[in-house]
């Protein structure tokens, strides 16, 4: 389903998926596909990379989940992380295969996402 990640929603039952609702940007362009995402380790939010807008979503997961309370797209950030240049086009990178329109300025997507556990005191 576009614009959506599947994690739980606003089924109730264990082991239910649903999809979240994922914020279009601004100038309307809007996310495609999850790629990667990983869970806060209190569980709090869920970070997801999207294909598409090329943001990182920030997943806000309630403390229970009920039709009334599910989770929700809370807050967006762009990495801009640049894509490789190939080697043909100047670049550096020998495993550089990228193909898209400007390499080496253009924008692309997040496609791993790690959470580092922070200190409690």
């Amino acid at each position: 389903m576009p614009n959506s990640s599947a994690i739980s929603s606003t089924t109730s039952a264990p082991g239910t998926v649903g999809y979240v609702p994922l914020t279009t940007q601004k100038g309307g362009v809007s996310p495609i596909a999850p790629l990667a995402g990983a869970f806060t380790p209190d569980d709090k939010l869920f970070f997801v990379s999207t294909a598409g807008d090329n943001m990182i979503h920030y997943i806000s997961i309630p403390t229970t989940v009920s039709p009334t309370t599910p989770p929700t797209d809370t807050q967006q950030i762009s990495p801009n992380l640049p894509a490789c240049t190939p080697i043909i086009s100047g670049g550096t990178d020998l495993g550089c295969v990228y193909s898209g329109p400007s390499p080496g300025t253009a924008i692309v997507p997040a496609t791993s996402i790690a959470v580092k556990p922070r200190s409690t005191t």
